[in-house]
């Protein structure tokens, strides 16, 4: 249950990503890069702060929470017993997994808590939600919260920068995805780096091969989102399997946006939607496109509440 409450309220946040432009790659980020293994097939970094500080959030955070009673609950109840909201203590989260999305963790950078911090405040919620305090034990780098039903296991970079494994209960899975100096720059997903825009305030990076249909596999694929002058500027390019496929799914591409209504979320969307560019290059498959933040908010609120 906790687990499952942590991994949607990660995908949650990502989901509000397409934000703001960063000086630089995000602090979750610099210290993943330095800890994941080799088999690093999937990588993802969000700003947090940034993100926070945005239109977008002010307006689908509370959505969010009103459509999502243990998010609300969560969240209340957070603020009450730690005096900082969840949104105010992360600073960025970047995210590491394996090519089957079996294995991974996410990397949490913290402001305005630290490790013994967080600790007490988690004691703090829990015995308010549930009217025991977990027991903790810390061993070396990671920190063990028990439950009745299992352990949660948090793993630390520094005191400031929590880990979460995608299996909260298994510590040498845990262990197995931090601490692996050099690791990730052996890995494939390291090859593409180079061409992701990580100063970006969300980007995410694919080497999962993926068969879109029968006649389509896109084996690598990289995205970011830029923000400047209140438009967001989205870019995503896709390695498909040869130089036939990256054109036929342009093409496939061009006609569905044709189609789309353009006439449903103001002029400035439909101005978006035309102006999207989408091209082929060899097997890379480009989509550019810019959009309004009031546009992509009314965008996302609409589909927040279907």
């Amino acid at each position: 249950m906790l687990r499952s409450i942590m991994l949607r309220s990660v995908v949650a946040f990502a989901c509000l990503a397409p934000a703001v432009a960063y000086a630089e790659p995000s602090k979750a980020w610099t210290v993943a890069k330095d800890n994941l293994p080799a088999n690093t097939a999937i990588a993802v970094s969000i700003d947090m702060t940034t993100l926070a500080k945005t239109k977008l959030a002010a307006q689908l955070v509370p959505l969010l929470l009103a459509t999502k009673p243990g998010f609300k609950e969560g969240a209340e109840v957070f603020q009450s017993e730690c005096k900082l909201a969840p949104i105010d203590a992360i600073d960025s989260i970047a995210i590491g997994m394996d090519a089957q999305q079996q294995e991974g963790v996410a990397f949490i950078a913290l402001k305005r808590l630290n490790r013994d911090k967080l600790t007490t405040c988690m004691q703090a919620v829990m015995k308010s939600m549930i009217g025991v305090a977990p027991k903790v034990k810390v061993d070396g780098n990671v920190t063990e919260v028990g439950f009745d039903k299992g352990i949660l296991n948090l793993g630390w970079i520094g005191n400031d920068v929590v880990v979460v494994s995608l299996k909260v209960d298994d510590k040498a899975k845990l262990r197995a995805w931090i601490g692996n100096k050099g690791g990730f720059a052996k890995s494939d997903a390291a090859k593409y780096l180079p061409k992701v825009n990580t100063a970006a305030t969300a980007w995410a990076l694919s080497t999962a091969s993926k068969q879109l249909d029968a006649q389509t596999t896109i084996k690598v694929g990289w995205a970011s989102t830029v923000y400047a002058a209140g438009k967001f500027a989205v870019e995503f390019h896709g390695m498909m399997d040869g130089a036939d496929q990256a054109t036929a799914m342009a093409a496939k591409l061009t006609e569905q946006l044709a189609k789309v209504p353009t006439g449903l979320a103001g002029q400035s969307l439909s101005d978006a939607i035309k102006g999207t560019k989408i091209s082929a290059s060899g097997a890379d498959l480009t989509v550019k496109t810019s959009v309004a933040e009031t546009d992509l908010s009314t965008v996302l609120m609409m589909l927040a509440t279907m």
